[in-house]
């Protein structure tokens, strides 16, 4: 549990923390920081609360998760936040529910994986995933054209 003090969780705070398998993010955390659960090999979901503003970049990279539940107040995810390698991206299935009625900043390939390509780093995005989002909000998200257009086709809505 992070605690109901904390408004921020720091860079590297929990970088490849091996035994850590689940995080309970208190309601006050406004902000986490890049690369802070980076590299978690046992971290399988985690639910943002809605009073995080922003996720910092490769915040969650190559951890397998399979459940993200993405807050109210999100307003950007940092650069390679849920980065994955192209094994995981095979192996797990990553569903990602988004409770913003406002589509986030999103930095660069927030939801791809990566992968080797005759020695240099490719990226795609993720293809054992779905991005679920308001019903009410369903054509915001499709439709826009800064930042959620990578994601379209994976995008769905749901009733929030």
């Amino acid at each position: 549990m992070i605690g109901e003090n904390v408004t921020f969780i720091g860079s590297y705070a929990f970088h490849d923390c091996k035994a850590v398998k689940s995080v309970t993010i208190g309601d006050n955390v406004i902000t986490i920081g890049d690369y802070s659960f980076y590299s978690n090999d046992n971290l399988s979901q985690i639910t943002i609360p809605d009073g995080v503003e922003s996720i910092g970049k490769y915040s969650f990279a190559y951890t397998p998760l399979q459940k993200v539940i993405l807050g109210k107040s999100l307003s950007t995810l940092g650069e390679y936040s849920f980065l994955t390698y192209s094994e995981m991206d095979r192996d797990y299935n990553l569903e990602v529910y988004v409770r913003n009625l406002k589509p986030a900043k999103l930095g660069s390939k927030c939801f791809h994986y990566s992968y080797s390509n005759g020695g240099a780093t490719q990226y795609s995005v993720r293809s054992n995933m779905v991005i679920y989002v308001p019903q009410s909000v369903l054509s915001d998200y499709t439709s826009d054209t800064m930042y959620w257009i990578t994601y379209s086709k994976k995008i769905k809505g749901y009733e929030l």
